[in-house]
Protein backbone atom coordinates (compact mmCIF):
# COMPACT_ATOMS: atom_id res chain seq x y z
CA UNK A 1 0.00 0.00 0.00
CA UNK A 2 2.80 2.42 0.83
CA UNK A 3 4.62 1.76 -2.44
CA UNK A 4 1.47 1.99 -4.53
CA UNK A 5 0.37 5.15 -2.74
CA UNK A 6 3.73 6.83 -3.25
CA UNK A 7 3.72 5.89 -6.93
CA UNK A 8 0.23 7.18 -7.68
CA UNK A 9 0.07 10.18 -5.34
CA UNK A 10 1.88 12.64 -7.68
CA UNK A 11 -0.40 11.75 -10.59
CA UNK A 12 -3.53 12.01 -8.46
CA UNK A 13 -2.37 15.35 -7.08
CA UNK A 14 -1.59 16.70 -10.56
CA UNK A 15 -4.87 15.64 -12.15
CA UNK A 16 -7.31 15.99 -9.24
CA UNK A 17 -5.50 18.75 -7.28
CA UNK A 18 -5.78 16.96 -3.93
CA UNK A 19 -3.37 14.97 -1.80
CA UNK A 20 -4.74 12.35 0.61
CA UNK A 21 -2.62 12.50 3.76
CA UNK A 22 -4.00 9.34 5.34
CA UNK A 23 -4.54 7.12 2.31
CA UNK A 24 -2.19 4.48 3.71
CA UNK A 25 -4.12 4.31 6.99
CA UNK A 26 -7.43 3.92 5.16
CA UNK A 27 -6.02 1.20 2.89
CA UNK A 28 -4.55 -0.80 5.78
CA UNK A 29 -7.98 -0.87 7.42
CA UNK A 30 -10.19 -1.34 4.37
CA UNK A 31 -8.24 -3.49 1.89
CA UNK A 32 -8.04 -6.62 4.11
CA UNK A 33 -11.82 -6.52 4.61
CA UNK A 34 -12.35 -6.11 0.88
CA UNK A 35 -10.09 -9.05 0.00
CA UNK A 36 -11.07 -11.48 2.77
CA UNK A 37 -14.77 -10.71 3.18
CA UNK A 38 -16.45 -8.61 0.49
CA UNK A 39 -15.07 -10.24 -2.67
CA UNK A 40 -15.38 -13.87 -1.43
CA UNK A 41 -18.98 -13.20 -0.35
CA UNK A 42 -19.73 -11.73 -3.79
CA UNK A 43 -18.50 -14.97 -5.41
CA UNK A 44 -20.40 -17.05 -2.87
CA UNK A 45 -23.60 -15.11 -3.57
CA UNK A 46 -23.25 -15.88 -7.26
CA UNK A 47 -22.83 -19.58 -6.52
CA UNK A 48 -25.87 -19.62 -4.22
CA UNK A 49 -28.05 -17.64 -6.63
CA UNK A 50 -29.51 -20.73 -8.44
CA UNK A 51 -30.71 -22.08 -5.08
CA UNK A 52 -32.24 -18.82 -3.88
CA UNK A 53 -29.80 -18.63 -0.93
CA UNK A 54 -27.74 -15.64 -2.06
CA UNK A 55 -29.28 -13.40 0.60
CA UNK A 56 -27.03 -14.79 3.36
CA UNK A 57 -23.81 -14.03 1.44
CA UNK A 58 -25.08 -10.64 0.36
CA UNK A 59 -25.87 -9.69 3.97
CA UNK A 60 -22.31 -10.53 5.06
CA UNK A 61 -20.99 -8.63 2.04
CA UNK A 62 -23.09 -5.62 3.05
CA UNK A 63 -21.52 -5.54 6.52
CA UNK A 64 -18.06 -5.47 4.98
CA UNK A 65 -19.00 -2.63 2.65
CA UNK A 66 -20.51 -0.68 5.54
CA UNK A 67 -17.24 -1.06 7.44
CA UNK A 68 -15.23 0.20 4.44
CA UNK A 69 -17.51 3.21 4.04
CA UNK A 70 -17.23 3.97 7.76
CA UNK A 71 -13.43 3.88 7.52
CA UNK A 72 -13.49 6.22 4.54
CA UNK A 73 -15.79 8.64 6.37
CA UNK A 74 -13.79 8.64 9.61
CA UNK A 75 -10.41 9.02 7.90
CA UNK A 76 -11.63 11.81 5.62
CA UNK A 77 -12.85 13.72 8.70
CA UNK A 78 -9.37 13.78 10.25
CA UNK A 79 -7.70 17.24 10.30
CA UNK A 80 -5.67 17.79 7.15
CA UNK A 81 -6.90 14.57 5.55
CA UNK A 82 -7.18 16.24 2.13
CA UNK A 83 -4.79 18.96 1.04
CA UNK A 84 -5.37 21.16 -2.02
CA UNK A 85 -2.54 21.06 -4.57
CA UNK A 86 -2.10 23.53 -7.46
CA UNK A 87 -1.66 22.22 -10.99
CA UNK A 88 2.07 21.64 -11.61
CA UNK A 89 4.10 22.83 -14.62
CA UNK A 90 3.84 20.52 -17.62
CA UNK A 91 7.37 19.20 -17.18
CA UNK A 92 6.83 17.88 -13.64
CA UNK A 93 5.07 14.56 -14.34
CA UNK A 94 7.44 13.50 -17.17
CA UNK A 95 10.44 14.21 -14.94
CA UNK A 96 8.90 12.26 -12.06
CA UNK A 97 8.04 9.30 -14.28
CA UNK A 98 11.42 9.12 -16.02
CA UNK A 99 13.37 9.47 -12.79
CA UNK A 100 11.33 6.86 -10.93
CA UNK A 101 11.50 4.42 -13.86
CA UNK A 102 15.29 4.75 -13.90
CA UNK A 103 15.54 4.05 -10.16
CA UNK A 104 13.31 0.97 -10.47
CA UNK A 105 14.52 -0.55 -13.73
CA UNK A 106 18.24 0.26 -13.85
CA UNK A 107 20.46 -2.76 -13.31
CA UNK A 108 23.85 -1.78 -12.05
CA UNK A 109 25.63 -0.03 -9.22
CA UNK A 110 23.40 1.41 -6.52
CA UNK A 111 25.12 4.76 -6.85
CA UNK A 112 24.24 4.96 -10.53
CA UNK A 113 20.65 4.00 -9.81
CA UNK A 114 20.40 6.84 -7.33
CA UNK A 115 20.94 9.30 -10.20
CA UNK A 116 17.28 8.77 -11.06
CA UNK A 117 16.39 10.60 -7.87
CA UNK A 118 17.82 13.84 -9.29
CA UNK A 119 15.01 14.53 -11.80
CA UNK A 120 12.47 13.40 -9.20
CA UNK A 121 13.82 15.90 -6.67
CA UNK A 122 13.98 18.63 -9.30
CA UNK A 123 10.36 17.98 -10.34
CA UNK A 124 9.15 18.18 -6.75
CA UNK A 125 11.15 21.37 -6.22
CA UNK A 126 9.63 23.22 -9.17
CA UNK A 127 6.07 22.02 -8.51
CA UNK A 128 5.28 24.92 -6.11
CA UNK A 129 6.71 27.38 -8.65
CA UNK A 130 3.87 26.82 -11.11
CA UNK A 131 2.41 30.12 -12.30
CA UNK A 132 -1.35 30.34 -12.63
CA UNK A 133 -2.95 32.85 -15.05
CA UNK A 134 -3.65 36.18 -13.40
CA UNK A 135 -6.98 36.72 -15.19
CA UNK A 136 -9.21 34.00 -16.67
CA UNK A 137 -12.24 34.57 -18.89
CA UNK A 138 -14.72 31.73 -19.40
CA UNK A 139 -15.58 30.70 -22.96
CA UNK A 140 -19.20 31.72 -22.35
CA UNK A 141 -18.24 35.23 -21.27
CA UNK A 142 -20.23 34.60 -18.11
CA UNK A 143 -17.40 34.44 -15.59
CA UNK A 144 -14.09 36.19 -14.94
CA UNK A 145 -11.56 35.22 -12.27
CA UNK A 146 -8.68 37.37 -10.99
CA UNK A 147 -5.86 35.89 -8.93
CA UNK A 148 -5.27 37.81 -5.70
CA UNK A 149 -3.25 37.27 -2.54
CA UNK A 150 -6.34 35.69 -0.96
CA UNK A 151 -7.01 33.40 -3.92
CA UNK A 152 -8.91 33.82 -7.17
CA UNK A 153 -11.72 36.37 -6.94
CA UNK A 154 -14.65 35.48 -9.19
CA UNK A 155 -16.98 38.02 -10.76
CA UNK A 156 -20.16 36.03 -9.97
CA UNK A 157 -21.30 33.85 -7.08
CA UNK A 158 -23.49 31.74 -9.37
CA UNK A 159 -23.38 30.66 -12.99
CA UNK A 160 -20.70 28.76 -14.92
CA UNK A 161 -20.24 26.63 -11.81
CA UNK A 162 -18.32 23.87 -13.58
CA UNK A 163 -15.79 26.36 -14.94
CA UNK A 164 -15.45 28.03 -11.54
CA UNK A 165 -14.78 24.68 -9.88
CA UNK A 166 -12.07 23.78 -12.39
CA UNK A 167 -10.36 27.15 -11.98
CA UNK A 168 -10.33 26.90 -8.18
CA UNK A 169 -9.16 23.28 -8.22
CA UNK A 170 -6.26 24.10 -10.55
CA UNK A 171 -5.32 26.98 -8.25
CA UNK A 172 -5.22 24.55 -5.31
CA UNK A 173 -8.16 26.40 -3.76
CA UNK A 174 -10.75 24.40 -1.76
CA UNK A 175 -13.17 27.31 -1.49
CA UNK A 176 -16.58 27.39 -3.15
CA UNK A 177 -17.64 29.71 -5.95
CA UNK A 178 -19.57 31.83 -3.46
CA UNK A 179 -16.47 32.12 -1.25
CA UNK A 180 -14.35 33.15 -4.23
CA UNK A 181 -16.94 35.73 -5.33
CA UNK A 182 -16.89 37.29 -1.86
CA UNK A 183 -13.19 38.14 -2.09
CA UNK A 184 -12.94 41.94 -2.33
CA UNK A 185 -11.68 43.19 -5.69
CA UNK A 186 -14.78 43.65 -7.84
CA UNK A 187 -16.85 46.83 -7.72
CA UNK A 188 -20.57 46.50 -8.38
CA UNK A 189 -22.24 48.67 -11.03
CA UNK A 190 -25.77 49.94 -11.35
CA UNK A 191 -26.94 46.78 -13.15
CA UNK A 192 -25.59 43.22 -13.32
CA UNK A 193 -22.09 44.46 -14.02
CA UNK A 194 -18.86 44.55 -12.03
CA UNK A 195 -15.49 46.14 -12.69
CA UNK A 196 -11.99 46.16 -11.27
CA UNK A 197 -8.51 47.60 -11.84
CA UNK A 198 -5.74 45.16 -12.63
CA UNK A 199 -2.10 46.23 -13.10
CA UNK A 200 -3.05 49.48 -14.80
CA UNK A 201 -5.81 47.86 -16.87
CA UNK A 202 -9.50 48.49 -16.23
CA UNK A 203 -11.74 45.45 -16.76
CA UNK A 204 -15.56 45.48 -16.90
CA UNK A 205 -17.77 42.37 -16.83
CA UNK A 206 -21.46 42.54 -17.65
CA UNK A 207 -23.97 39.70 -17.80
CA UNK A 208 -27.38 39.81 -19.40
CA UNK A 209 -28.95 42.28 -21.80
CA UNK A 210 -29.63 44.82 -19.07
CA UNK A 211 -25.95 45.08 -18.19
CA UNK A 212 -25.00 45.08 -21.88
CA UNK A 213 -26.79 48.40 -22.28
CA UNK A 214 -24.03 49.96 -20.16
CA UNK A 215 -21.28 48.46 -22.32
CA UNK A 216 -20.98 51.35 -24.76
CA UNK A 217 -20.46 53.83 -21.93
CA UNK A 218 -18.19 51.38 -20.10
CA UNK A 219 -15.98 51.09 -23.18
CA UNK A 220 -14.97 54.73 -22.79
CA UNK A 221 -13.86 54.13 -19.20
CA UNK A 222 -12.37 50.60 -19.38
CA UNK A 223 -9.72 48.79 -21.39
CA UNK A 224 -11.32 45.33 -21.50
CA UNK A 225 -15.01 44.45 -21.73
CA UNK A 226 -16.36 40.93 -21.15
CA UNK A 227 -20.01 40.18 -21.91
CA UNK A 228 -22.10 37.03 -22.27
CA UNK A 229 -24.59 38.39 -24.82
CA UNK A 230 -24.28 38.67 -28.64
CA UNK A 231 -22.36 41.59 -30.10
CA UNK A 232 -25.52 43.08 -31.61
CA UNK A 233 -26.97 43.50 -28.12
CA UNK A 234 -23.89 45.47 -27.09
CA UNK A 235 -23.45 47.71 -30.13
CA UNK A 236 -26.23 47.29 -32.71
CA UNK A 237 -24.68 47.54 -36.17
CA UNK A 238 -21.16 48.19 -34.92
CA UNK A 239 -18.09 47.60 -37.06
CA UNK A 240 -14.77 46.32 -35.64
CA UNK A 241 -12.01 48.89 -35.58
CA UNK A 242 -9.39 46.13 -35.48
CA UNK A 243 -9.37 42.38 -36.01
CA UNK A 244 -6.54 40.21 -34.73
CA UNK A 245 -5.92 36.90 -36.46
CA UNK A 246 -4.15 33.71 -35.49
CA UNK A 247 -0.69 35.15 -36.24
CA UNK A 248 -1.18 37.81 -33.57
CA UNK A 249 -2.58 35.28 -31.10
CA UNK A 250 0.13 32.70 -31.81
CA UNK A 251 2.76 35.34 -31.06
CA UNK A 252 1.34 35.67 -27.56
CA UNK A 253 -0.71 38.76 -28.47
CA UNK A 254 2.11 41.09 -27.40
CA UNK A 255 1.72 44.76 -26.83
CA UNK A 256 -2.03 45.33 -26.87
CA UNK A 257 -2.79 48.82 -25.64
CA UNK A 258 -6.30 50.16 -25.89
CA UNK A 259 -6.39 53.17 -28.24
CA UNK A 260 -8.19 56.30 -27.22
CA UNK A 261 -11.92 55.81 -26.74
CA UNK A 262 -11.73 52.11 -27.55
CA UNK A 263 -11.64 48.83 -25.66
CA UNK A 264 -11.00 45.13 -26.16
CA UNK A 265 -14.33 43.31 -26.42
CA UNK A 266 -14.54 39.65 -25.37
CA UNK A 267 -18.02 38.47 -26.31
CA UNK A 268 -19.51 35.01 -26.96
CA UNK A 269 -19.01 35.59 -30.68
CA UNK A 270 -15.30 36.22 -30.14
CA UNK A 271 -14.85 33.54 -27.48
CA UNK A 272 -16.51 30.94 -29.69
CA UNK A 273 -13.49 31.24 -31.96
CA UNK A 274 -10.84 31.37 -29.25
CA UNK A 275 -12.21 29.42 -26.29
CA UNK A 276 -11.46 30.62 -22.78
CA UNK A 277 -8.83 33.35 -22.44
CA UNK A 278 -5.97 33.91 -20.01
CA UNK A 279 -4.64 37.43 -19.57
CA UNK A 280 -1.31 38.49 -18.18
CA UNK A 281 0.67 41.71 -18.09
CA UNK A 282 3.72 41.42 -20.36
CA UNK A 283 6.66 43.72 -21.01
CA UNK A 284 5.03 45.31 -24.05
CA UNK A 285 1.46 45.47 -22.79
CA UNK A 286 -1.32 42.94 -22.45
CA UNK A 287 -0.52 39.30 -23.24
CA UNK A 288 -3.37 36.97 -24.14
CA UNK A 289 -3.37 33.20 -24.40
CA UNK A 290 -6.39 31.29 -25.65
CA UNK A 291 -7.59 27.74 -25.20
CA UNK A 292 -7.52 27.42 -28.99
CA UNK A 293 -3.79 28.14 -28.96
CA UNK A 294 -3.22 25.41 -26.40
CA UNK A 295 -5.33 22.67 -27.99
CA UNK A 296 -5.38 23.69 -31.65
CA UNK A 297 -8.35 23.65 -34.01
CA UNK A 298 -9.93 20.38 -35.09
CA UNK A 299 -10.51 19.56 -38.75
CA UNK A 300 -14.26 19.54 -38.11
CA UNK A 301 -14.25 22.92 -36.33
CA UNK A 302 -16.16 25.83 -37.76
CA UNK A 303 -14.19 27.93 -40.24
CA UNK A 304 -14.35 30.93 -37.94
CA UNK A 305 -12.87 28.81 -35.16
CA UNK A 306 -10.02 27.66 -37.38
CA UNK A 307 -9.21 31.23 -38.33
CA UNK A 308 -9.59 32.42 -34.71
CA UNK A 309 -10.63 35.91 -35.77
CA UNK A 310 -12.38 36.72 -32.54
CA UNK A 311 -10.23 39.43 -30.90
CA UNK A 312 -11.28 42.96 -31.65
CA UNK A 313 -10.72 46.46 -30.43
CA UNK A 314 -13.94 48.39 -30.99
CA UNK A 315 -14.76 52.08 -31.01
Amino acid sequence: SAVAGAATAPFAAAHFNILSSYGLLANLLAVPVMGSLVIPCAVLALCLLPFGLEGIALWVMEQGLRFILAVAERVSDLPGAVRPIPTPPDVVLPLLALGARFVILYIGAAGHRALGAVPVAFALAIWPLAERPMVLVAASGGLVGVLTEDGRALSRARGDGFVAGIWLENDGDRGSQADAAARPIWREGQTRAVSMDWQGMRLWHGTGRVAAREAEDACARHDILVVNVPDQDVWPGWEPAQRAGMDWLAAGAPGFEAPAESCLLLSPQALRATGSVALSHGKDGLDLQTARQAQGARLWSDRRVRQAWGYRAVR
